[in-house]
């Protein structure tokens, strides 16, 4: 895995991890499946069977798309954690909690770029003005 992925600036001074010549996959999670998959615990996503997905999932003859990797990001913020995995493919499909779903399943952990610790809303608030003012 090592060199596949750079570390690029993003407006705001953060860094975000990227890949300069793989098909990368972005998906968003709730707080307990991220959590789930960024500890290894996870191994398999669903996505429910509906033309979106189909979309995303599969050319427009119906195979498979071959993403190298998945990103999956806990929130739509600019800075919420993420967590960057082999992928594998789509496996199946299945009943998912009473749901006809997509079995996406999840290869090793690549680069886990999760934030450690969760911020009070003060020190989010402090943090972006040090941002923007230079100091706190």
């Amino acid at each position: 895995m090592k060199g596949e992925f750079v570390q690029q600036k993003i407006d705001d001074g953060d860094t975000i991890v990227i890949s300069t010549d793989k098909k990368i996959l972005y998906l968003n999670l709730m707080k307990k499946w991220f959590d789930q998959i960024a500890s290894g615990e996870k191994k398999i996503e669903y996505r429910q069977v509906k033309n979106y997905w189909v979309a995303r999932l599969f050319d427009k003859d119906g195979v498979p798309i071959s993403y190298d990797y998945v990103i999956f990001r806990n929130g739509y913020a600019k800075d919420s954690p993420s967590v960057i995995l082999e992928y594998n493919g789509v496996v199946g499909i299945s009943d998912f909690e009473g749901v006809e779903c997509f079995e996406l399943e999840l290869g090793n952990i690549c680069e886990n770029v999760s934030i450690e610790k969760e911020m009070s809303s003060e020190e989010k608030v402090a943090e972006k003005r040090e941002k923007i003012m230079g100091f706190r």
